[in-house]
C-alpha cells in the first residue's frame, strides 16, 4: 500500500487558503500541506468559560439549565477553576467522593454522566486532548430486587382483581 503512495503528489494548495491561515497567525502544515491554526486558538478556556460556551450553544430548558449549571457549578468548586485541558481522571473521582456524602449511587451516576456532557463538549472543542472519561470508571449501580412483591402478596392482589376465567384456575 505505501509503496503505490510513492507516486502521489499532495495537490497543490489555493493562495487565497495560504494567504488566510498566515493572517490569522496560523500557517501551512510541512506534512500535510493544510492549514494550521494559530497557537493561541489551542488555549484551553477555565471550566467556567466551557460552561458559559457551553451554554451559549445549546437551548435548555429553564430547569434543566438551572440543573445543569448547578452541576457544573459544584464540580468548578470541588476541583478549582482551571483550564478545561486540566481535568484529569483524579478530578472527576475528587468530585465522585464529594457527591457520595450528601446523595446516593444512583445520583452520583446521574450528576457524572451529565458532567460528562461537558467534558464531551471539550474534547469536541479541542479544548481536552486527553479525554478524562477514558481512565474514569463510574460508581457500580445498584441493583434493585427485580419483584418487589412477595408471592403472598401477588397471591393477595390477584384474588382481589381477577375475575375467575372458565379454562384457568384462579390466580
Amino acid at each position: 500500500f505505501l509503496r503505490s503512495l510513492n507516486g502521489i503528489e499532495p495537490e497543490p494548495q489555493d493562495d487565497a487558503v495560504t494567504a488566510q491561515a498566515t493572517r490569522r497567525g496560523g500557517g501551512m502544515s510541512a506534512a500535510s500541506g493544510s492549514p494550521v491554526a494559530p497557537a493561541d486558538a489551542d488555549a484551553s478556556p477555565t471550566i467556567s468559560g466551557a460552561i458559559d460556551a457551553y451554554f451559549a450553544l445549546y437551548d435548555k430548558s429553564p430547569s434543566y439549565e438551572k440543573g445543569l449549571r448547578a452541576i457544573f457549578g459544584e464540580f468548578t468548586k470541588v476541583v478549582g477553576d482551571r483550564p478545561m485541558d486540566a481535568v484529569r481522571d483524579t478530578d472527576l473521582k475528587l468530585y465522585e467522593r464529594h457527591l457520595e456524602g450528601r446523595v446516593g449511587r444512583t445520583s452520583v451516576r446521574s450528576y457524572m454522566r451529565q458532567l460528562g456532557m461537558l467534558i464531551h463538549f471539550g474534547v469536541r472543542k479541542a479544548w481536552i486532548r486527553l479525554d478524562p472519561r477514558l481512565t474514569y470508571r463510574l460508581p457500580k449501580e445498584e441493583l434493585k430486587e427485580p419483584d418487589p412483591f412477595s408471592k403472598e402478596d401477588l397471591a393477595r392482589f390477584f384474588e382481589i382483581v381477577r375475575a375467575p376465567v372458565r379454562g384457568h384456575g384462579r390466580g
